[in-house]
């Protein structure tokens, strides 16, 4: 999982041992920056019409047209399969805000130019599922974010090393001054652009595979043991017993009301039927 909480959720409520934290981390080693584009410019990427919505963010930019008349709108990407059809009716609504572009789908040889075109990316969600993978993008070609004020998501990216203006969900008028606060200073901008590049930079894909290999491996021996003990505490008497994966038994024909053990072998094998088997062979005490 890639944010606490539903760690927390998954390990408190519904005890799962099997759950761990792991960072999104960047898609490739980032390049390096750019310079901003000469006219300020917005971007949103993605996929829209459910958690991601752009008529706060059009709103805004209909503010912030009267502040700086060249300013650019591009809402780069598509609509979500389950809301086919919105963002045509975005473009039908707003079609009397100038300068907003309306990519639709953009190609991956594409997807440099679309984030070095911006001065600034916006993440027009009202939830949130996890990480954001437009957020380390944003990072990898040192752009700087605008993120809604969601806890836990703005807990996650501080952690990571990233730097954001935010605003309240929901709120066109709050998203336009965060927008502003970036916007309006170049020199700010830039440098926070440069903060998230190197956020992006700690953390590759290659840095996060090690860390699943690591938890994986983990497991493995965490449920490794695990049959060990389970096959040792059914071995209670003969002295020899076949315990199936499926926890049956096998040719255990007796099974002595006491006593102790002295000693345990186990020996993990596959049987012909392909089902993973332990068996077990001990001492009783006379």
């Amino acid at each position: 999982m890639t944010l606490p909480r539903y760690v927390e959720i998954l390990r408190t409520q519904y005890g799962a041992t099997n759950v761990f934290l792991a960072p999104h981390g960047s898609f490739e080693v980032p390049e390096e920056p750019v310079e901003l584009p000469e006219i300020p410019t917005v971007m949103a990427f993605g996929k829209f019409g459910t958690y991601k919505r752009v008529e706060e963010l059009i709103e805004a930019h209909r503010v912030l047209l009267q502040r700086e008349p060249r300013l650019r709108l591009v809402i780069a990407g598509s609509d979500s399969p389950n809301a086919k059809g919105y963002l045509q009716s975005m473009s039908e609504h707003y079609r009397d805000i100038p300068n907003i572009t309306y990519t639709g789908y953009v190609a991956e040889e594409d997807v440099p130019v679309i984030f070095r075109d911006s001065t600034v990316v916006a993440f027009p969600y009202n939830s949130t599922t996890g990480s954001s993978g437009v957020l380390h993008q944003a990072g990898q070609y040192a752009r700087a974010s605008v993120m809604p004020n969601i806890g836990d998501l703005r807990d996650l990216i501080e952690e990571e090393g990233y730097c954001a203006e935010y605003f309240e969900v929901g709120n066109a008028t709050s998203l336009a001054e965060a927008l502003w606060r970036v916007l309006g200073n170049p020199q700010y901008a830039w440098e926070l652009g440069l903060a998230n590049h190197r956020a992006a930079a700690g953390l590759t894909l290659d840095e996060v595979t090690n860390s699943y290999m690591r938890h994986f491996e983990s497991l493995l021996a965490t449920q490794k043991s695990h049959d060990a003990k389970s096959a040792a505490v059914l071995a209670t008497g003969r002295n020899e017993v076949w315990i199936l994966n499926d926890g049956r038994k096998q040719n255990a024909r007796s099974w002595p009301s006491k006593g102790g053990l002295t000693h345990i072998r186990c020996r993990a094998s596959r049987r012909r039927s392909n089902r993973s088997s332990i068996r077990c062979s001990w001492t009783s005490p006379m």
